[in-house]
């Protein structure tokens, strides 16, 4: 029986080694990972509140020069594109006015000659009807002259100086 209470006082020493070890063992634990959260914390306010520049654990990346330079460049390049599109937005803009006013132009100058054509085609027939009246007219005169001269040599001095009065205006 000694040897049972022995056993028993072993066995729980031996449980209360075995627990005191995993107390322990749970608090490295519990401590590591407080240890961790805190970190964990201390890295999201930091992200949070400042740059990347600005932490006090922020190990350089080799790379991060590289990364930050090619950003100023991408972000310079960006700039002068919008710029030049601007630019060309305002050309293409100037353009279309352009070309509206030159349309415009166009078709006042087309609707001008159009109207001329239409005063040449009047004016030609005028032109036309006219030049028809002036041989008609010199038609008449011939005949006029031929009258007048078939009678001046039928009738006598006294009626030549009617005639000559009627035809001669005053």
């Amino acid at each position: 029986m000694v040897q049972r209470m022995v056993q028993g006082l072993q066995g729980a020493l031996l449980t209360k080694k075995q627990e005191m070890q995993k107390v322990e063992s749970l608090t490295t634990q519990l401590q590591l990972i407080i240890r961790q959260r805190n970190e964990l914390r201390n890295h999201f306010i930091l992200v949070t509140e400042r740059s990347l520049d600005n932490r006090p654990y922020h190990r350089p990346n080799p790379f991060y020069k590289k990364l930050k330079m090619e950003h100023k460049q991408a972000m310079s390049d960006l700039k002068r594109l919008e710029n030049e599109n601007s630019e060309a937005s305002q050309k293409i803009s100037d353009v279309t006015k352009e070309k509206s006013f030159y349309f415009d132009l166009e078709s006042r100058f087309l609707m001008g000659q159009s109207q001329l054509k239409k005063k040449v085609d009047i004016l030609r027939q005028e032109d036309k009807k006219l030049l028809e009246d002036w041989v008609l007219l010199k038609q008449h005169l011939g005949n006029m002259k031929l009258l007048i001269k078939n009678q001046e040599e039928t009738s006598g001095p006294q009626n030549q100086q009617q005639q000559h009065d009627i035809l001669t205006p005053t």
